[in-house]
């Protein structure tokens, strides 16, 4: 009974201090999974052995293609983060479904049993260069191409999804600025903007493919080829196929952004195909190994119902909560999960094949038709239901986060205004009281998806008194989807359940 301490007080709190809390378990919870013939590579077997060395994990090797095959052995480890780690080549989007599905399995519960991303980079060096260096990143400036949060940063560059030349900027000392009707192409100043200010996040939305990401309303692009990021102004000279575009014979160079080594965080909230990898010149491992990206966020498929991006880019920017990233994503997929079982239970085993051909990450229509056909989408469910419920499980595989799964990408605690506070209380030998407050003040209407992680694995999932409605609740973590405090501003109740595991 001593695997939770007598009484956790954090503050601010929502998720991300949970692995601040777990800090020391973390580091003994920490699984990599690798497939044999990446293993034996010297190469990448020192990344796999680096990444276990550095949080005092466990190498997980399986045999074939599938991280699937790793199932019965991280089932036994129950690690609290799995680093599924890959060469460029292996982490298509059949490998991205795989390792999600994998880590919902480890237990009986339909939930994520960890915390999980997949590792790569361009080649092994550079992967074992990140391994080695613990990346945690504090946000104070962003770039983006879609809306953003304004009050969250000091610095701030945004090129408009919502007018054609509209901008919004801000500096250090001084309020959010807009301009409209700039004349000049959007990706060199992208680029310059990048190069000169080093923001230590990236928000992208609008067209998107496996090398690169478009400007809002085909204003030049960023393309990621060989390894680097490149400027493009005039998106007619590219070859527009997905043949390999990037890399086809003949086609034009382009000016290249100098390497930078900021730490830093990308969240492809709105984009298409930029998270599906299967060479070296994709965006995210280029991005990862040559321009500081620590974490990288984003679709393997085209995107059109946007749960999981942007309800993970909400979660991270809502500043009456503290997520980490890593926690933004994966609560919010865990959100999704919840809402395909309330809709309908038999979804949670659907799960169709995946492989790196364009229509397997673009036939919308094909994938309501499976959908249909597995018999998911009966007359009961109110039409509006089976839309969501289409689009969470189009969403729920496929969005991914690549990277060191148990690095920090956070805001400073100065820019969490309205921040809650958790306190995690033993009261009997099987009983623990949770307890929310938010501060004085605190705008709590529209409250996002509250949920804390556990600081041990409960032995079976717990069961709660007087618990919110609608309540998530399993054996590493709960969330509240809807919270409504009650007039002080506060949510608290009794946790009922067996041991921890230690």
């Amino acid at each position: 009974m001593n695997a939770l301490p007598r009484l956790v007080t954090l503050a601010p709190l929502a998720a991300a201090p949970a692995i601040a809390l777990a800090a020391a378990a973390a580091d003994a919870d920490y699984a990599v999974a690798v497939s044999g013939k990446t293993y034996a590579d010297p190469g990448w077997r020192k990344v796999a052995d680096a990444l276990a060395q550095k949080h005092k994990g466990r190498v997980v090797i399986f045999p074939g293609d599938s991280p699937s095959s790793a199932r019965t052995a991280l089932s036994s480890l129950s690690p609290r983060f799995i680093a599924f780690l890959a060469t460029p080549a292996e982490c298509g989007r059949a490998y991205v479904a795989d390792a999600a599905r994998t880590a919902r399995s480890l237990d009986a519960d339909p939930y994520d049993d960890a915390v999980w991303s997949v590792f790569t980079a361009i080649d092994a060096a550079s992967a074992l260069r990140q391994a080695n260096e613990r990346r945690s990143v504090v946000v104070r400036s962003a770039l983006g191409t879609t809306g953003l949060t304004e009050d969250r940063f000091d610095r701030l560059l945004v090129f408009s999804d919502a007018g054609e030349g509209a901008r919004i900027s801000k500096v250090p000392g001084a309020p959010a600025k807009t301009t409209k009707e700039h004349k000049n192409p959007d990706a060199p100043d992208w680029a310059d903007w990048f190069s000169k200010n080093k923001p230590e996040l990236i928000v992208t939305s609008s067209h998107g493919f496996e090398n690169g990401v478009e400007m809002p309303y085909g204003r030049g692009m960023i393309l990621s080829r060989g390894d680097s990021l490149q400027v493009v102004t005039d998106l007619a000279s590219l070859k527009r196929d997905y043949a390999g575009r990037a890399g086809a014979k003949g086609a034009p160079s382009f000016p290249a952004i100098p390497p930078d080594s900021t730490p830093r965080a990308w969240l492809a909230a709105g984009n298409c195909l930029v998270a599906h990898c299967t060479a070296p010149d994709a965006l995210a491992p280029v991005a990862m190994s040559r321009y500081g990206v620590s974490q990288f966020a984003g679709y393997t498929v085209a995107s059109w119902h946007g749960a999981a991006g942007w309800g993970s880019l909400g979660l991270f920017l809502d500043g009456r909560y503290a997520y980490s990233m890593a926690d933004a994503v994966w609560f919010n997929r865990q959100k999704l999960v919840g809402e395909v079982a309330g809709i309908s239970p038999a979804a949670l085993d659907f799960a169709p094949a995946y492989d790196e051909t364009r229509e397997s990450g673009s036939d919308i229509r094909g994938f309501f038709n499976k959908v249909a056909a597995a018999g998911l989408l009966s007359k009961n469910i109110p039409r509006d239901d089976g839309r969501r419920l289409v689009g969470h499980l189009w969403d729920r595989d496929t969005f991914v986060m690549f990277g060191d799964p148990a690095e920090s990408v956070t805001f400073p605690a100065a820019a969490k205004p309205g921040a809650p506070s958790i306190t995690w209380e033993k009261v009997s030998d099987a009983s623990w009281r949770f307890s929310c407050t938010w501060p004085a003040g605190a705008k709590l209407d529209g409250l996002p998806s509250l949920g804390f992680r556990f600081p041990a694995k409960f032995a079976a999932a717990p069961s709660a008194k007087d618990a919110p409605t609608g309540m998530l609740l399993a054996d590493d973590f709960l969330l509240i989807p809807a919270p409504r405090p009650d007039s002080q501003g506060r949510i608290t109740f009794i946790i009922d359940a067996t041991a921890p595991r230690s």
